[in-house]
């Protein structure tokens, strides 16, 4: 081909056209609302709040469960009352260990 080529300036002016168009598509890309360091905050931020959720889930069924256990034993309610509020029966005393 010559310098003088038309199809080789084309050619040239394409490429030019298509590295410009690629670098503002990148910079699209990593910038503004919908951006690629947007959408790995986002995903990080939900994997987050799916933990928290999970945690919260469970933490309900124990809940539910330990409520199940308190309306269906007695002896389990009263254990538990003694255990957390340190009520005595008649004749029971509570001892109280301090750690040195």
């Amino acid at each position: 081909m010559r310098d003088n080529d038309p199809n080789r300036w084309l050619l040239l002016l394409f490429r030019w056209w298509l590295a410009l168009l690629m670098i503002v598509l990148l910079i699209g890309l990593l910038r503004g609302y919908s951006g690629v360091l947007n959408y790995l905050a986002l995903q990080k931020s939900h994997k987050i709040l799916a933990d928290k959720v999970s945690l919260l889930v469970n933490e309900t069924r124990y809940l539910s469960d330990e409520i199940e256990r308190i309306e269906t034993s007695k002896s389990y309610a009263m254990r538990i009352y003694k255990d957390k509020y340190h009520v005595t029966e008649e004749g029971e005393s509570i001892l109280f260990f301090t750690e040195q």
